[in-house]
């Protein structure tokens, strides 16, 4: 387990965690509550507390959301805090832990229904997805990073396998914010080995995605618009001028990514916008952001790109190759998030693009 100190504020995790329930903001309070359970608990690394080792636990336990399970298995509180509609299924498997309790043997039992385990991811789920977000923040380290990711993973997989929307969904896009896609002058390898993380979650989770599927999509679309950047092609939004006049090959290469690689220049507007950045739901990217971009930004772009290079055209078609395999429900979710990313791409006041039309038809 990796022991870290929490960095990052309440308004920057609040701020990250925007728009995780469906579209929809989680309550202030909820993840200004949870924010402060992490400062409030905080785990310092190698250092020799002074508390008692039971108090620690008890701590620990109720910073993780524990108590519920552990009351569970000892049958505490049971009478008091009836749970609902899970209340047979709890007290079924308390009797199953007094019956086996005086015994020695260690006996496992497999569990035909994930359902049984809901009501434990509904206790875990949002201490999961604060400690998973916060050290993907705050730490480079690639095997602390690497293990935040297969968590998300996991915790994806469960929550969608088990239908918990509002946790799948919170999971997702807080993945797809760590891409760093949307600015991606900042990228560093960990944001690229998130949208890896990603593209295997489309490929092996795809047919419980249902609304996550417009985060992943938006995703590809994002890749593919750096791409193009990197290769020098002209942007589709020169397809929509309603000219038809022919563009002269200086305007063309002034637009690619090639003339600015070898002269430095900072005049195309589709880079400048990239290289700004933006936020993760903006949909005219670095349009709004004053001041000139400087080399330096330049550079870090450039850098970035040649990360995405890991990426390759394999990668990003394979999810669209794949999604004939999908069931009838999910290639239903699929193809309404494609017409969704579709159409914000063609809206876009600044940059039009044709992406995910093109990928429509060509599934169609």
């Amino acid at each position: 387990m990796y022991w870290l100190t929490v960095q990052m504020t309440k308004a920057d995790f609040i701020r990250n965690n925007r728009g995780i329930d469906g579209g929809k903001d989680l309550p202030e309070e909820y993840l200004g509550a949870l924010y402060d359970q992490i400062v409030k608990n905080e785990i310092k690394m190698n250092a020799i507390s002074s508390a008692p080792r039971s108090k620690q636990a008890s701590s620990l336990n109720r910073f993780l959301g524990l108590d519920g399970i552990l009351n569970l298995v000892t049958g505490k509180q049971a009478e008091e805090k009836p749970l609902g509609a899970n209340g047979l299924l709890i007290k079924h498997i308390q009797e199953q832990f007094k019956a086996k309790s005086g015994k020695s043997e260690s006996i496992y039992h497999a569990v035909t229904d994930a359902g049984i385990l809901r009501f434990m991811v509904e206790v875990c789920w949002g201490p999961m997805l604060a400690a998973f977000s916060v050290t993907l923040d705050q730490s480079d380290d690639k095997l602390a990073t690497s293990q935040c990711l297969q968590g998300f993973r996991h915790a994806v997989h469960v929550t969608a396998v088990m239908g918990m929307q509002t946790q799948r969904d919170a999971f997702v896009t807080s993945m797809a914010k760590f891409t760093y896609l949307h600015c991606a002058a900042d990228m560093k390898q960990k944001n690229v080995d998130t949208v890896k993380a990603i593209i295997a979650i489309a490929i092996e989770d795809g047919n419980h995605l249902q609304e996550a599927w417009e985060h992943i999509l938006t995703c590809l679309s994002r890749i593919e618009h750096l791409q193009l950047l990197g290769e020098g092609a002209p942007t589709d939004a020169s397809f929509f001028s309603g000219s038809n006049v022919e563009i002269d090959d200086r305007t063309q290469k002034s637009m690619g990514f090639p003339s600015l690689k070898k002269k430095g220049s900072l005049q195309n507007p589709s880079v400048m916008a990239v290289v700004r950045g933006g936020s993760y739901d903006s949909t005219t990217v670095g349009v709004n952001t004053p001041g000139l971009v400087t080399s330096e930004q330049i550079n870090h772009f450039l850098s970035n790109l040649n990360l995405l290079d890991q990426i390759g055209n394999f990668e990003l078609n394979h999810v669209f190759a794949h999604s004939q395999r999908l069931n009838s429900e999910a290639i239903v979710a699929f193809v309404k998030a494609l017409c969704k990313v579709s159409i914000s791409e063609l809206q876009s006041p600044t940059d039009p693009r044709v992406f995910s039309l093109t990928k429509l038809v060509e599934i169609a």
